[in-house]
């Protein structure tokens, strides 16, 4: 359930900051249903539904590192733009800590790491 509600939060905050200017803004949308869906296939927990919700723990944590890059890639590519003489350090402190958050995609990890640790050691898991 919690792994839910992080989706939950996370789709609704991002809804708020109207974050779907672009196609790749709405990967996160798409995951957070991912991971709500999986996080549903949890009520009635078959071996499939737990190797289900493992892969999508999976891609949540792949999205969150993707979500990361394009934040810092974004930051990088604004201070370029605007600092066009600027070195490399510069560029980079402004890359980590330029408009774009960071770390904000670090939500879907902690939602893939609530729904991953939810399966761990199920009893329903097959043993091989």
């Amino acid at each position: 359930m919690l792994a839910a509600a992080v989706c939950i939060g996370t789709a609704s905050e991002l809804a708020l900051l109207n974050h779907t200017e672009s196609a790749v803004q709405l990967v996160p949308f798409a995951l957070c249903a991912l991971g709500l869906t999986a996080s549903g296939a949890g009520f009635k927990p078959t071996p499939k539904t737990l190797l289900f919700a493992r892969i999508v723990a999976v891609i949540l944590a792949l999205g969150a590192a993707f979500g990361i890059w394009e934040h810092f890639e974004h930051n990088y590519a604004f201070s370029a733009e605007i600092r066009p003489t600027a070195d490399m350090p510069t560029l980079l402190k402004e890359a980590f800590f330029g408009a774009s958050p960071l770390l904000a995609p670090g939500g879907l990890l902690i939602g893939g790491a609530l729904l991953g640790l939810a399966t761990w050691r199920h009893p329903m898991e097959t043993t091989p």
